[in-house]
């Protein structure tokens, strides 16, 4: 730029001087051709004088030489003159020439020095506005210029002054990462300045002014403090929240062992005392323990669920799934459940679902069982139903849409859109009807979104809900359905059942299927018959009393009862009933009666359910000695109970090193481990029986049994040698199919 100035200053003198020759030139010019003028004159007429006198007047021949020589003369003495003139002309016009050469460029010059001026003017009021410090220096560091932002804020003593190395002053805390001959680069840097320690962004640039000469290096330092600590807050405003959300993982954790550990012996004692000799109000009693424990344990692992799905530590685990018999056995789990409220509850499967799907089977049946039980719990009569069929979206993809329909009381659009949040429920305040958390359908929501599904509520106020989760599916089902031309009758008075009955065998095939109410039966022609019935316990004695009159004609009877009903079977076998059906009805069920190849079985049943899972009968005991390491006394005495039942001896460790030191003598068959015990907790436990050189005792089967059901637990538990994993409360059942595995013989 100071070159740049110099070469204009030095052109601007140039033609300066170049003007003040051309006019001392064009004065002289018109000096000299004055003076030639006069003497021209001059000699012409002293010439033609002597010419005159010297002529012979006689001959006119004589007077006409005189005269052209006199032309002659004058034209000769006019054209030397005349020469110089023309000769001094050509140079003023050069002169001219150079000279408007000259004013060009440095017009053009002195217009883009005013330009670069206006436009260093405009940059410099611009980073003023903005705060920004501007130090430019040359190649080797030495500062060239400060602006006035960077005077304020590093006078004197701050290691940027001009005409001076320039030493950024850096906080004593700081370190820059960039090296300070970096160009073109930018990092945040902490400095000392007049106000205190600052965040600048520091940018250097290289630049040149179009001499050719060395770059100059600029220095921008924008003042970023204000955004640095609003980054240092979100920062920590993150860790607090991912402290806080971690503290809360482990506070729910620790409660949920604390409160699953008495809970186990609450539930588990329970389960003993329904088995011993009780009064009916006793047995009143007992049941009302075991669902009040139930509800707690349920309330338990929903807050654990949330908890995972917050923190993100929730995974599905992608297994086979067997939708019929998924379907059927939630629907069957909370049949109890419906029927202890006179609701009914029924399920159907189009043919068209695939047989198995790729998912997590144990989320999917959480996600239905949290729909069924929540449309129970809001339905007050009626019925319940869960329909799964196959549907197709907008694109032309398949879809399996699991419906949940209830006749409960609906919701309006302002409930529908909440419904789905954590913590909300249709009712508030201290008069609401319903209890519970609200996290069932938060849950189910997170749960179907992390198994890229969707689930949605159809519902009006007064008309009950329809709660629908799609999952994309690829393929779906197209096995043959043969036609059937037997014809039923479907008779109960439970619509819902009816109805999903009815879709099943005309679905299946059986076209000439009927529902009729008693009365339609007994108003029927003799001449309309039916080759089969399909009859609720209700109306037994109905149908008992209008077929035994005409027990020639009569077709095969079949009676739906519910689980409850079952003291009723022996009565139902006798007579013209060919069979039975345990409500809800599977499809299976339903089909396998009805087909040829069934009619010699009289009695057709569900799979059994939770409540009916049948123990080892003492004559098959295995007889197994099991350790059981376990600290709670109460725990203790259940598991002992338990054991006992089962036909199985046991012995407790009330600690981790009584565990190792007994399994070192081989004697046990399996080992039941608690985690958390006093001296030596149950992982270092297990961890010590694995490295016995013993090969009896480091081979044993151990078995954790834990209340502490966060899959970390469950993991380290297998990562130290355990062969599974057993939750609290514990139930009756699962202990007894993991002893099955080992049963002697």
């Amino acid at each position: 730029m100071l070159k740049r100035r110099l070469k204009t200053e030095e052109s601007t003198h140039v033609v300066t001087q170049a003007r003040v020759s051309l006019i001392k030139q064009s004065e002289i010019t018109e000096k000299s051709s004055f003076v030639l003028k006069g003497l021209s004159i001059f000699v012409g007429v002293i010439c033609l004088l002597i010419a005159l006198l010297l002529t012979d007047w006689q001959s006119l021949q004589g007077f006409y030489v005189v005269l052209l020589a006199f032309g002659a003369g004058a034209v000769l003495f006019r054209r030397f003159p005349a020469s110089d003139v023309i000769a001094q002309s050509w140079k003023t016009a050069q002169i001219q020439s150079e000279v408007e050469q000259l004013e060009d460029p440095s017009e053009l010059a002195s217009d883009t020095d005013w330009q670069l001026r206006e436009a260093d003017d405009r940059h410099r009021s611009i980073l003023d506005a903005l705060g920004a410090i501007v130090i430019r220096c040359d190649s080797n560091g030495v500062v060239l210029s400060v602006n006035d932002a960077g005077k304020r804020n590093f006078p004197a003593g701050f290691g940027v002054e001009i005409g001076g190395a320039i030493h950024l002053p850096y906080a004593d805390d700081f370190t820059p990462d960039l090296e300070e001959g970096a160009a073109g680069t930018t990092e945040d840097v902490a400095l000392r300045t007049k106000h205190g320690t600052r965040w600048y962004s520091h940018l250097r640039l290289s630049i040149r002014d179009g001499s050719g000469g060395a770059p100059i290096i600029q220095w921008i330092l924008t003042d970023v403090t204000d955004r640095r600590q609003a980054e240092q807050k979100l920062r920590e405003d993150r860790d607090h929240a991912a402290n806080a959300s971690e503290a809360k993982s482990r506070f729910l954790a620790m409660v949920s062992h604390e409160i699953r550990t008495p809970l186990n012996g609450v539930l588990g004692m329970a389960d003993l005392l329904h088995d011993t000799t009780t009064t009916a109000e006793q047995q009143n009693y007992i049941n009302a323990i075991k669902a009040s424990g139930s509800t707690l344990l349920m309330l338990i692992d929903e807050v654990l669920d949330y908890s995972k799905i917050e923190a993100g530590k929730l995974e599905l685990e992608t297994g086979n799934v067997e939708l019929a018999p998924l379907v059927e056995r939630v629907v069957e789990l909370l049949s109890p459940k419906a029927h202890a409220k006179g609701l009914q509850i029924g399920s159907f499967i189009n043919p068209a679902v695939p047989k198995t799907i790729q998912s997590d089977p144990a989320r999917l049946q959480q996600i239905l069982y949290n729909l069924v039980g929540n449309a129970i719990k809001f339905t007050e009569e009626g019925g319940v139903s869960l329909v799964l069929q196959v549907t197709t979206d907008t694109t032309g993809h398949h879809l399996l849409e699991f419906a949940v329909q209830d006749t409960g009381p609906g919701m309006d659009d302002v409930t529908a859109a909440r419904i789905f949040r954590e913590f909300e429920q249709g009712e508030y305040g201290r008069d609401r009807k319903f209890d519970g958390a609200g996290l069932g359908l938060a849950i189910s929501k997170r749960l179907a979104e992390l198994m890229e599904s969707s689930l949605t509520v159809q519902s009006q106020l007064g008309c009950g809900s329809t709660f629908l989760l799609e999952m994309p599916v690829d393929e779906i089902s197209e096995d043959f359905v043969k036609d059937h031309n037997d014809r039923i009758a479907i008779i109960t008075s439970n619509q819902i059942e009816a109805d999903l009955v009815y879709k099943t065998l005309s679905t299946s095939g059986y076209n000439h299927t009927k529902v009729l109410a008693a009365d339609e039966l007994e108003d029927l022609p003799l001449t309309i018959q039916f080759d089969r019935l399909l009859v609720g316990e209700e109306y037994v004695e109905r149908i008992r009393n209008f077929y035994g009159q005409q027990s020639e004609s009569a077709p095969e009877i079949f009676v739906l009862i519910k689980p409850q009903e079952r003291a009723r079977i022996a009565d139902i076998k006798t007579g013209e009933f060919s069979g039975y059906l345990t409500r809800p009805v599977r499809r299976s069920s339903l089909l396998r009666v009805l087909s040829p190849s069934s009619l010699q079985t009289d009695v057709v049943d569900n799979d059994v359910t939770e409540e009916e899972v049948a123990s080892t009968p003492q004559g098959q005991s295995t007889n197994l000695n099991v350790l059981v390491a376990e600290d709670n006394p109460i725990n203790w005495m259940l598991v002992e109970a338990l054991l006992g039942k089962l036909g199985h001896t046991s012995s407790l460790a009330e600690d981790g090193h009584k565990a190792v030191s007994l399994c070192a003598s081989g004697s046990f068959d399996i080992v039941l481990m608690d985690l958390h015990m006093p001296g030596l907790d149950g992982l270092e436990a297990i961890s010590k029986i694995r490295g016995r050189e013993e090969k009896s005792a480091s081979q044993v089967p151990i078995y954790v049994v834990s209340a502490d059901v966060m899959p970390d637990a469950k993991e380290e538990a297998l990562n130290a040698g355990a062969d599974g994993f057993l939750s609290k409360p514990l139930k009756k059942q699962d202990l007894e199919a993991v002893l099955k595995r080992y049963a002697k013989g």
